[in-house]
């Protein structure tokens, strides 16, 4: 975006910073460094003692990678956490209206002629989620000086976002950072590949040894864009021009709601609110971005928030007197998140997932990189054109099965001798 935005970039990726550093603050994490567009968050984990370790000997993760971090907790639901953090994160990226306020009509037009043909918003991200140990400290001079985590686990947090692309999907954990997920919400990630970790030493060698890393790959299926297709499906649904729903409710006369109505309405408006404070007398007195006395802004929608009266990004606060030029902005949040195990079963979540629970579509899959990596890819690409067949039919497409399929086909469905059922990372 920086051929097409010139100066402009820097308002356009802190508006994007702004977006991912609130939301995982909200949820416990803490914003360590920018690297010009990516940006690393963390969250601490406790330690097991050493004791419990031993005991946990014979839990069969013998890798390397999972050695090393075999002793992380997540007593606190850290993972959890991190993972929606992700989810509330790419709902916000979704608001192109409010990426592209404020920037100038040709800086815009570039950009639309850049991205305008790709499905999806404008902003699109990739997050790499994974678990290990850093060391933190303070790198630079006198001059200079910068806090940042120092390890091997944060090259490896980089490589699974990078391989996002790759695999066409937004989100990649590591099977060290889904093993500390609580059990339900493990469920509903899906294992996508297995890899052996190459470094610098073994390149040029094809045999695979046991002390080489290996990682397995996860990723959080959503389409985000269910929420929209929700919100206007309501919209056509609520607001016919003779005031009549379909169910042939009397929407708009005051005194012919039914009680299933108001109670649709309440329930509608319980969502409306992603981010809740701890407690909330503690808002007392307490005024938020906009003069809100309520972190979630006036009028909270589905996705982050609603209309406020200043720009949380810059502080600006469009004219008082002119309340129809006041522009539409993402509602971030100011304060902690209360988690709830519950918030993975709600109304938004239910939406974003629901392509993906219809049918055995994770089974499928599961089934077919069974067979791929058991070197019997005759099957394997019969089932997973199978699972691009179904996923086609509900308008997408499968990103890892087709990466798959391409796999096979540019070995014209033989696999390569030497094929163990890792792929290289």
């Amino acid at each position: 975006a920086t051929e097409a935005l010139q100066e402009e970039v820097f308002v356009f990726t802190n508006k994007i910073a702004a977006v991912v550093h609130s939301i995982c603050n909200s949820f416990g994490g803490s914003a360590n460094k920018n690297i010009g567009d990516a940006f690393l968050v963390s969250w601490r984990l406790q330690e097991e003692r050493r004791s419990a370790i031993n005991s946990n000997h014979d839990l069969g993760m013998d890798n390397s990678l999972n050695r090393s971090s075999r002793c992380l907790l997540s007593r606190r639901h850290e993972a959890d956490k991190a993972l929606l953090a992700v989810v509330r994160i790419s709902i916000g990226l979704h608001n192109d209206a409010y990426f592209l306020e404020g920037m100038s009509s040709t800086a815009k037009d570039r950009l639309l002629a850049k991205y305008g043909d790709r499905k999806g918003p404008v902003v699109q991200m990739g997050f790499g989620l994974h678990a290990g140990k850093a060391v933190q400290g303070a790198i630079g001079s006198q001059r200079k000086l910068d806090a940042t985590y120092i390890s091997e686990a944060v090259e490896q947090s980089e490589l699974l976002e990078s391989s996002t692309k790759k695999y066409g999907c937004s989100v990649l954990m590591s099977d060290s950072f889904h093993c500390l997920l609580s059990v339900r919400v493990q469920r509903m990630c899906r294992k996508i590949d297995q890899v052996i970790i190459e470094t610098d030493e073994d390149e040029g060698h094809d045999d695979y040894s046991e002390e080489q890393e290996t990682m397995e790959f996860f990723t959080f299926d959503m389409d985000v864009d269910a929420l929209k297709r929700d919100k206007s499906r309501r919209n056509s649904k609520f607001m016919h021009s003779d005031g009549i729903g379909e169910d042939g409710d009397d929407l708009l006369g005051p005194g012919n709601l039914t009680k299933r109505n108001l109670k649709r309405r309440a329930s509608m408006s319980s969502l409306a609110q992603p981010f809740a404070p701890r407690n909330d007398k503690s808002n007392t007195g307490t005024t938020y971005p906009g003069g809100n006395k309520s972190p979630f802004g006036h009028r909270a929608s589905r996705v982050l928030g609603g209309i406020t009266d200043g720009d949380p990004i810059t502080g600006v606060t469009p004219d008082a007197g002119n309340d129809a030029k006041k522009k539409p902005m993402l509602d971030l949040p100011t304060t902690t998140a209360r988690y709830d195990i519950s918030l993975w079963s709600n109304e938004d979540m239910k939406l974003i997932r629901r392509r993906y629970s219809q049918y055995s579509f994770s089974q499928e899959f599961s089934d077919a990189l069974g067979s791929y990596i058991n070197r019997d890819w005759k099957n394997a690409s019969i089932m997973f054109k199978r699972v691009l067949e179904q996923t086609q039919h509900d308008g997408y497409d499968d990103g890892p099965s087709q990466y798959f399929l391409g796999i096979i086909n540019k070995n014209n469905g033989v696999p390569p001798r030497g094929f163990n059922g890792y792929g290289i990372a």
